[in-house]
């Protein structure tokens, strides 16, 4: 099945390429593409297997596997893969007989080619292949809009992250083969205990970190994600940073379990990409970029909960061990459900208003209500309330943390404390955030004309996301169902699954599902109950008291950056904001003013990097100077150089 499944991808790119800007290629590549997504969920529902491809690769088996690990990052690959064929047909019809869509869907499809062939892949060149077929194809679709100078740059931006990530993983992976072949097998064999093993991994974490957006090396993510159709950033967002993670827990597979001191690193690097992606969440004026930033806490907590995991490993702390790497996978999980269905809801709003800027909009719930509803899920998963599966991952994290605090090491104590108040604060920070997206862009009164007049998008884009709301419900309620994929997952990494000592936290789990269940219950019946009380279809509506307003003003609202001001000038300040203020002068000012605006720290960092780079390469622009004879001369005498120095050397 795994040979007809590709051969879908490869024969569904050519004939939507060949389909031209129509109405055929606007509509074959979603097809093929949902066609293909349902095979591959029943693939990765099937038995593990291991397939050779039928042509000798220059390095490496060629080989394919699918395993436990394999199995838990295909299902929501492909079950999302649907939802985004579905939304995208929708979201597209603006750029039928405009742009080449045929194309388009052609590249969606080969990244989503290169997805499956990483996750699949059983020897570092077909991962090293499928790492270069992921990251390329994203260049073109963030690039949609090539017409507006910013899109271009946040592709190029994007481009270079990916490959100084992949350049970081081809030299892990050459560097694993020096120790025995290509063959993950191979690596298994020997590379745990070598001393190849730390640089190996450190390695793995370098490229797997770039592509999920670990800081400092998330910079791309709030520049590609505004640039991108919202179909793309939820590909790319719910599924592509999936890879990163991926990486690394096949590292830990293939490398074995690093030290104590390589988990606190990455303990730490989580908190605080968690911490930071949080605060800068808090102050974005874009909804788009404030998801963006939102999906570095989330890579944030992955990370570190992969951390706890390895340091709960290697202070012999089986149950740490199992419930960090489980909490990692369940989040994954999660986040690829609630963030696909979250960038699908800032999408509707583009596309209903025209932007996505939080103060142009409010008012929404009351002209687009289902999306509105569907927001409202996607905003209570992400913030960990209960009924939905947000919640899950999160306590199992904290249950890691909890049972890490037993480490004799007082050292590692206080790493496990640190990330449990870390954790606490994230949340708090999250909800906040949330809460700041949806009442300023939903609720209150229209901020602009266009918000004003907005209305529900058609179907095909409202009904994906009807099945990701759900989806966010009934992955709470089936939790235990998918604690029962992951644990396996775990144990290609840790070996057999301990049943007795995990059986408590199992169990806390399954009542996750039932509170899950009997929320969802209770919301059903009060709200039945509500519309058969007498007087329900005769109720009056009156305006509530204006505090001696006559006229108020849109304008009276609370702004997006004044509706979290206390919050992040206490936790964050200057680090993520500056305000700049012209102050009134006079009894009678004929003006003033205050801006805020997001700031980024560690992109201002990059950007002095690349920068003096760039003006290196400038000041060496004088070797290209066109005279054919210099540059022979110069080959010659380099040639020389190196055979004198080989001769002195002898």
């Amino acid at each position: 099945m795994l040979w007809w499944l590709v051969a879908m991808m490869i024969a569904g790119m050519a004939l939507s390429a060949a389909a031209g800007r129509g109405r055929l290629g606007a509509v074959l590549g979603p097809a093929v593409m949902f066609a293909v997504c349902l095979a591959g969920l029943g693939f990765a529902l099937g038995p593990d297997g291991r397939w050779v491809l039928p042509f000798a690769p220059p390095l490496g088996s060629g080989a394919l596997r699918l395993d436990a690990v394999a199995r838990f990052f295909l299902l929501p690959l492909f079950g999302l893969g649907a939802m985004v064929a579905i939304y995208g047909v929708g979201y597209l019809q603006h750029a039928v007989g405009r742009r080449h869509l045929g194309v388009h869907w052609a590249v969606v499809l080969l990244l989503l080619l290169g997805m499956t062939v990483v996750f699949l892949a059983d020897d570092g060149f077909v991962f090293l292949v499928g790492w270069e077929l992921m990251s390329v194809a994203p260049f073109f679709l963030v690039a949609f809009d090539d017409h507006d100078a910013s899109v271009r740059a946040a592709a190029w931006e994007y481009l270079a992250a990916a490959h100084l990530g992949g350049a970081a993983l081809v030299a892990g992976l050459a560097l694993a083969a020096a120790s025995g072949g290509w063959s993950f097998d191979a690596m298994r064999a020997a590379l745990p205990g070598s001393a190849l093993a730390l640089p190996v991994f450190g390695l793995m974490v370098l490229g797997g970190g770039a592509k999920a957006g670990l800081v400092p090396l998330h910079v791309w993510l709030p520049e590609a994600h505004p640039a991108a159709p919202s179909h793309v950033s939820a590909l790319m967002s719910g599924l592509m940073v999936n890879t990163g993670i991926y990486a690394v827990v096949r590292a830990l597979d293939v490398v074995g379990m690093p030290g104590a001191g390589a988990g606190v690193l990455l303990v730490l690097a989580g908190l605080v990409s968690a911490v930071f992606g949080a605060m800068q969440a808090l102050v974005q004026g874009n909804a788009k970029r404030l998801l963006a930033f939102s999906t570095v806490e989330n890579m944030g907590l992955v990370f570190m909960a992969v951390g706890v995991g390895i340091v709960g490993y290697a202070c012999g702390l089986v149950v740490t061990a199992w419930l960090g790497l489980a909490a990692a996978l369940m989040h994954l999980l999660h986040h690829s459900l609630f963030k696909g269905l979250l960038f699908m809801g800032a999408g509707a709003v583009l596309e209903a208003t025209g932007t996505v800027e939080l103060r142009a909009l409010g008012g929404i719930a009351q002209r687009m209500p289902q999306v509105s509803r569907c927001m409202a899920v996607g905003v209570a998963t992400v913030s960990g309330l209960p009924p939905f599966c947000g919640l899950v991952g999160e306590v199992l994290l904290f249950a890691a943390l909890a049972t890490g605090m037993a480490a004799s090491d007082p050292g590692l104590r206080g790493v496990m404390l640190a990330g449990f108040v870390g954790l606490a604060l994230v949340s708090g920070v999250v909800l906040a955030g949330m809460t700041r997206l949806f009442g300023i862009a939903f609720l209150g009164a229209p901020r602009s004309p266009q918000a004003a007049e907005a209305k529900e998008p058609g179907r095909l884009m409202r009904l994906p996301m009807m099945v990701l709301a759900a989806a966010c419900l009934a992955a709470a309620v089936a939790a235990p169902v998918a604690l029962g994929l992951a644990l396996p997952a775990v144990g290609v990494v840790l070996g057999a699954v301990p049943r007795e000592p995990l059986a408590p936290f199992v169990a806390g789990v399954a009542q996750i599902a039932t509170i899950g269940v009997v929320v969802a219950v209770a919301v059903v019946v009060v709200a039945g109950v509500r519309r058969l009380l007498p007087g329900w279809a005769d109720a009056r509506r009156f305006r509530t008291w204006d505090c001696g307003y006559a006229a108020p003003s849109v304008r009276m609202q609370y702004s997006a950056f004044g509706f979290a001001q206390p919050l992040w000038r206490a936790i964050g300040g200057t680090s993520v904001a500056r305000v700049t203020v012209e102050k009134p002068v006079g009894f009678f000012p004929a003006h003033a003013w205050a801006r805020v605006e997001p700031a980024d720290p560690l992109r201002t960092a990059w950007e002095r990097l690349f920068g003096g780079v760039r003006s290196m390469c400038d000041a060496l622009k004088w070797l290209q100077h066109g005279r054919i004879q210099l540059y022979v001369f110069t080959m010659v005498a380099v040639l020389g150089i190196l055979i004198v120095w080989r001769l002195w050397g002898e």
